[in-house]
């Protein structure tokens, strides 16, 4: 996501501290997020207006609608297996139900 709010504040031709001041933080709390450092969940709505984009385009680099609730299910539905997954993988934690 960090390098779509770049690329989109180069093509708007603002700076760092020009978008920052717009969105209401710090340059280095904007510098965070077009590092990837810190995704800015709170702020992608006043960013994407600053830079004349979409918040959908900044998130997944598509334009148009955003996903219907059909794909939102079947997108959880993978989080979640993927996250048995992982809990499977883990130890038993100790004094656990495996413990007795």
């Amino acid at each position: 996501m960090g390098r779509r709010i770049a690329q989109a504040r180069h093509e708007a031709g603002l700076s760092q501290r020009e978008v920052a001041e717009r969105i209401g933080v710090i340059t280095r709390a904007y510098q965070n997020y077009e590092a990837g450092i810190r995704i800015p969940w709170r702020k992608l709505d006043p960013i994407a207006a600053a830079l004349g984009t979409s918040k959908e385009w900044l998130l997944r680099g598509e334009a148009g609608e955003p996903a219907s609730p059909s794909e939102l299910v079947a997108r959880l539905g993978e989080i979640e297996r993927l996250l048995r997954e992982l809990l499977e993988r883990l130890p038993p934690p100790p004094g656990g139900p495996a413990a007795a």
